[in-house]
Parts: structure tokens; C-alpha cells; sequence
């Protein structure tokens, strides 16, 4: 998918909520802001990392628990599962990047050494802005 002329991927959490993932450095809200529409846009305040999908997978079914109707085996592409690994929240957000399937978790900035440290060191890339 494409935002004023960037990649982008968009997940709808709920009716007139959305989660927008644009490369780093895209400014969404002064871009929404010069399209006149009426969004209101507020940054998302938790930490997100990308897990490689072969390996993360696998991992993530083994560490999180869902509760029905959500599972995370399978966990096809263009999907997002709220789950928790060690009682805390997460998102697990499996999508395709500019035609690469990408592995994106999101939790709480204080969860985030828990959750990274339920994955393996070197599978995971910090660091990334959504």
C-alpha cells in the first residue's frame, strides 16, 4: 500500500482507529494535516521491534498465549494478535513490507526488556518507529 507516495501498511484496531506503519523519517500527521482531512493523530507510545518471520513464528507460539478466537499457529500474513508473553501485553502484527512478510511486536516501554529477552538476543532489531 501506498501514502503520498510512500510505503505504508495499516491495520484497523477498531471503527475509526487505525495503526499506520510509514518508513522512518515520514512525518504522518504534517502529511495528513496538508491533505485538509479530519483525522486527529496521536503517536504511538510503546516500544515495537521486528522479529525475523522465519524464526519469530515459531517462537512466538511458543512464548505467548492468545485468548479464542485469536491464535498465533497459524498466524497468516496481514494479521495482528494481541497476546501476552510472562502476563504482559502485546501486539504481534504480522504484515508485508515492501513485499517482504515483517514481524512487528509492540508493548509497553516498560515490558520492553522482558519481551525481548522471551526471544532470543539475536532475534530481534530495536529500535524501530511506528
Amino acid at each position: 500500500m501506498m501514502f503520498d507516495q510512500q510505503p505504508c501498511v495499516v491495520l484497523r484496531l477498531c471503527e475509526n482507529n487505525f495503526r499506520v506503519v510509514l518508513p522512518a523519517g515520514v512525518a504522518f500527521d504534517r502529511v495528513v494535516t496538508n491533505l485538509g482531512l479530519n483525522v486527529w493523530v496521536k503517536p504511538c507510545q510503546t516500544a515495537t521491534f521486528i522479529v525475523p518471520v522465519a524464526s519469530g513464528l515459531g517462537r512466538l507460539a511458543q512464548i505467548a498465549t492468545t485468548k479464542p478466537l485469536f491464535t498465533l499457529d497459524p498466524f497468516p500474513c496481514d494479521r495482528a494478535v494481541p497476546a501476552r508473553i510472562d502476563g504482559r501485553a502485546i501486539l504481534a502484527w504480522h504484515h508485508l513490507w515492501e513485499g517482504q512478510p515483517r514481524l512487528l511486536i509492540q508493548t509497553a516501554n516498560a515490558d520492553v526488556d522482558l519481551i525481548q529477552g522471551a526471544f532470543a538476543a539475536s532475534v530481534c532489531t530495536p529500535g524501530i518507529t511506528v
